[in-house]
C-alpha cells in the first residue's frame, strides 16, 4: 500500500509518516500543498490511498479532494483537521470524503491513523470472486 501524506506542516507529516512505520507494506509519501499532491498523483498513479490536511493554503483538502475525485472516483481519500467542527465535517462528507479525523485524535492514538488507512483502502479494494 502507497500512502500519500499532505499537509503544509511538517511536524505532522514527520508524526504521520512516523506512525505509519510500524505497519507492514507501508510505503508513505509526503508533499506539502495540493499542487504538490495533484503533481505526485500524476507521476505515481498506484498510489493507494491520500491522507490530507484540510486547512492549507492555496488549496484545502477538500478542493483537492474534488480534483482528485475527477482522475480518480474511487481512490481512498481521508481528510485531518484540527479545527474539528460540524461544518467542515459535513463539507467533507458531502465531497465524497472516505473518513475524517481530528488530528489531536491521531496524535493521541497512533495506531489508529493505520487502521482507519488500512480499512479506508480495504473498503475501496476491487472485490473479486
Amino acid at each position: 500500500m502507497t500512502v500519500l501524506f499532505v499537509d503544509d506542516e511538517q511536524v505532522f507529516l514527520d508524526l504521520f509518516t512516523g506512525q505509519l512505520a510500524e505497519f507492514r507494506d507501508v510505503e508513505t509519501h509526503a508533499v506539502t500543498s495540493g499542487v504538490d499532491a495533484l503533481e505526485h498523483m500524476s507521476e505515481h498513479p498506484d498510489t493507494t490511498c491520500v491522507v490530507s490536511d484540510y486547512r492549507m493554503p492555496g488549496m484545502n483538502g477538500i478542493e483537492l479532494l474534488t480534483a482528485m475525485r475527477e482522475v480518480r472516483p474511487n481512490l481512498p481519500f481521508v481528510i485531518l483537521t484540527g479545527m474539528g467542527s460540524e461544518t467542515v465535517a459535513e463539507e467533507a462528507l458531502a465531497a465524497g470524503v472516505t473518513d475524517y479525523l481530528r488530528k489531536e485524535t491521531i496524535a493521541s492514538n497512533p495506531k489508529m491513523l493505520g487502521r482507519r488507512i488500512e480499512r479506508a483502502a480495504s473498503d475501496h479494494r476491487p472485490h473479486t470472486a
